[in-house]
């Protein structure tokens, strides 16, 4: 009877390593980011929104509904680029080697 109750234990930690390995997995597929120096990740939690800049390993908390990552805008030595602030209304001129978001 007893190496009976010793197989049914076994049985259950096997079941329950499994079933940790496999939450963990799924934990690192949904809510781990890599991101490079060139790319931006843009995280919409369930009350705010925040934006990160590479290189970084991020860990999601589980309240996050979306990521999006983007790339930068790679400008050559003789290229130029013009952003508007959306919100202010402010024109920032880029220009030369330079990333811009």
């Amino acid at each position: 009877f007893e190496t009976t109750n010793n197989k049914n234990n076994n049985m259950i930690l096997l079941l329950l390593a499994v079933a940790t390995m496999a939450l963990a997995l799924l934990y690192a597929f949904l809510f781990i980011r890599f991101i490079d120096q060139d790319e931006q990740l843009i995280i919409d939690d369930i009350t705010t929104k925040s934006i990160i800049n590479g290189p970084k390993v991020i860990f999601l908390p589980l309240s996050t509904r979306r990521t999006e990552k983007k790339k930068a805008l790679t400008l050559g030595s003789t290229e130029y680029c013009v952003i508007k602030n959306i919100l202010s209304g402010e024109n920032v001129s880029r220009w030369g080697r330079s990333w811009s978001f």
